[in-house]
């Protein structure tokens, strides 16, 4: 991969707003080939990528704690964790 691919293939992530959560609409196969990408390409953002998930408990906190908010809607991505979170992206 080209240096600042993985940046352009995350930022290309098509994504979905669930419970007030930016979430990619990716398969497990889509998520592990970015994941192994990621960590064959240093960021360019001066930072490592930083991938997280939401999953109804995640939500619930961050819809009470605006800090909690934060730390989950700062993710270069953020997928969806349980079978209720994958159906609704």
């Amino acid at each position: 991969m080209e240096t600042g691919s993985v940046t352009r293939a995350i930022a290309e992530v098509e994504t979905m707003i669930v419970g007030g959560a930016r979430v990619a609409k990716l398969d497990m196969e889509q998520t592990a080939a970015l994941m192994v990408a990621t960590a064959r390409e240093p960021s360019q953002a001066g930072r490592p990528f930083y991938f997280t998930s939401v999953n109804g408990e995640v939500l619930t906190r961050r819809h009470r704690s605006p800090d909690f908010a934060e730390l989950v809607d700062c993710a270069d991505l953020i997928n969806a964790d349980g079978q209720p979170l994958v159906f609704a992206t």
